[in-house]
């Protein structure tokens, strides 16, 4: 699905082929270079549902988990 193929279709897995063209409605609709972040934003997004997850009432090692 990442190089944009369609999965050979399977009676069993429509969903696959559902999930296939949705991501191409993404794509075209927002441009692939803006739907990725790198790790630094990912950190920055983990640290703050971590601080959220412990002001919550979450222990410390478990606010990590997120």
């Amino acid at each position: 699905m990442e190089l944009g193929e369609i999965p050979m279709e399977d009676p069993n897995q429509p969903h696959l082929l559902k999930a296939a063209e949705r991501m191409r409605q993404i794509e075209e609709k927002y441009g692939k270079e803006n739907l990725g972040w790198d790790d630094v934003e990912w950190g920055l997004i983990q640290g703050r549902l971590s601080s959220l997850s412990w002001v919550m009432g979450a222990e410390w090692e478990e606010s990590l988990d997120t």
